[in-house]
């Protein structure tokens, strides 16, 4: 049986996903046999180390849900370099040096390393991504893009916390070619926005310095129709997440490298370009 470790506990994806741990689908597959707590609270029934660190010889594998995302390279470097596979929860990092660093820690040292927003596998973001597949087959594809808001005075990492979202929601319906082309980026305070194309294809990202504006997806075919989907942050909406999360820390595959470097890669262009509203 897996045995898993967690650093940091303080976020609600951590309760979500010790809630998982502890259903008869996670209890099956992983025992938690040791936390470091980081800014959070101890959990009953597993080991407390005093550091990251000391996870590697204790557990097979980590998921690492400290919120600020510039420190992910410290606290899973140690861990990533002792081999183990390693979930970062959203963002992987907030620059793309650091998420380098991560990803060739992991290579160099035989573990793994994965990140990915959990409105990645909301079921409206998968239909909406095997839309987008089944309109590139056919060559209809026109636009696809995503949409969101996000706070640039957020203590995690300002608008990296929650502006990955929009970035990751698009990686998951075009993958690696997130990265490909250079993007034209316009903006006002309060708003940015960055669009390219690939092969006739034209991606687009919005993001609101604004937490509260509506997670979107769209895709607009060469006929002129368009679709729209709103995707909701409701209760349970973690719950798939946990399930792939414990899926990669157990030996599968998950979002690969590339991908997750991409999406660090776009969403450091809207993070450092956004400003708030101005103030009225």
């Amino acid at each position: 049986m897996l045995r898993l470790g967690i650093v940091g506990t303080e976020s609600s994806h951590c309760a979500e996903f010790l809630t998982f741990l502890r259903s008869p689908e996670g209890a099956s597959a992983a025992q938690l046999a040791a936390v470091w707590p980081g800014a959070g609270e101890p959990v009953e029934g597993a080991d407390i180390v005093g550091r990251p660190e000391e996870l590697p010889g204790r557990v097979n594998a980590v998921a690492l849900f400290a919120r600020d995302a510039r420190e992910h390279l410290e606290l899973a470097a140690p861990l990533l370099s002792a081999g183990l596979r390693v979930f970062i929860d959203k963002p992987l990092a907030a620059s793309v040096a650091d998420a380098e660093r991560l990803l060739e820690l992991a290579a160099r040292h035989g573990g793994a390393v994965t990140s990915f927003s959990a409105l990645r596998w909301a079921p409206e973001v998968l239909a909406w991504s095997r839309e987008v597949a089944r309109a590139r087959r056919e060559g209809t594809l026109l636009e696809v893009g995503a949409a969101g808001g996000a706070n640039p005075s957020d203590p995690h990492a300002g608008a990296w916390f929650y502006g990955v979202h929009p970035v990751d929601m698009l990686a998951s319906a075009v993958g690696e070619s997130l990265l490909t082309g250079e993007a034209t980026l316009t903006h006002q305070p309060g708003l940015v926005e960055s669009h390219w194309s690939v092969d006739g294809t034209e991606l687009g990202l919005r993001l609101e310095a604004n937490q509260a504006a509506p997670f979107r997806v769209w895709w607009a075919a060469r006929d002129g129709s368009r679709k729209e989907t709103v995707v909701p942050v409701g209760a349970g909406y973690f719950t798939t997440a946990a399930e792939r999360i414990l899926a990669f820390l157990s030996g599968n595959p998950s979002v690969g490298p590339e991908e997750c470097l991409a999406v660090v890669a776009r969403t450091q262009e809207l993070v450092a370009t956004l400003r708030p509203w101005p103030e009225t």
